[in-house]
C-alpha cells in the first residue's frame, strides 16, 4: 500500500503534463491570486511572477514526488532510507521528469525543457536528502 500515494502523485503529474497544465489553463488560478496579494503590480509584472510561481511549483511537486518515492521503497519509513532507496527514489523522479517534459514537448501549448528537468530534480533531491538527514539511523536507535 506504500506505493499507492506514489502512483497517484505520478498520475497527477502526468495528467498536468498536457494542455491542462499550460499557462492558459493555470493562469486563471494563479493570476487572480497574485493580483489579490500584490494589487500594485503591472500586467507585465504579473506575467513575470506567474512564471516564477510555475517554476516554484516544479520544485515543490517534485519534492513531494521524491518524498513519496523514498517512502514507498523504504523498508520502514520511520528509519533513515538506505543509499539504495535514495538512488531508486531519485531515478524514479528523473524518469517521471523526463517523461513529463517529453509529453509537454508534444503539446503545442507547452514547452518541454531540460531546465525544468533540472528544477524538478533539485526539488526531488532536496526532499530525499532532507528525509535522509532528519530520519534516525537504524544504528543510532536505542535497542
Amino acid at each position: 500500500m506504500a506505493y499507492a500515494p506514489l502512483i497517484f502523485w505520478i498520475a497527477l503529474i502526468l495528467f498536468f503534463s498536457g494542455s491542462r497544465g499550460s499557462v492558459d489553463e493555470t493562469s486563471g488560478f494563479f493570476r487572480p491570486l497574485i493580483e489579490y496579494f500584490f494589487p500594485s503590480l503591472t500586467p507585465e509584472e504579473i506575467i513575470f511572477y506567474c512564471g516564477y510561481v510555475r517554476k516554484f511549483l516544479h520544485f515543490a511537486v517534485y519534492s513531494v514526488l521524491g518524498f513519496l518515492a523514498a517512502r514507498a521503497f523504504s523498508t520502514d519509513f520511520r528509519d533513515r532510507p538506505s543509499v539504495r532507496t535514495v538512488l531508486i527514489a531519485l531515478l524514479i523522479c528523473f524518469a517521471v521528469a523526463i517523461t513529463d517534459e517529453y509529453i509537454q514537448s508534444l503539446d503545442p501549448s507547452r514547452t518541454g525543457t531540460l531546465y525544468d528537468v533540472a528544477i524538478d530534480m533539485a526539488g526531488a533531491t532536496v526532499a530525499v536528502i532532507t528525509m535522509w538527514l532528519i530520519s534516525p539511523s537504524v544504528a543510532t536507535k536505542e535497542v
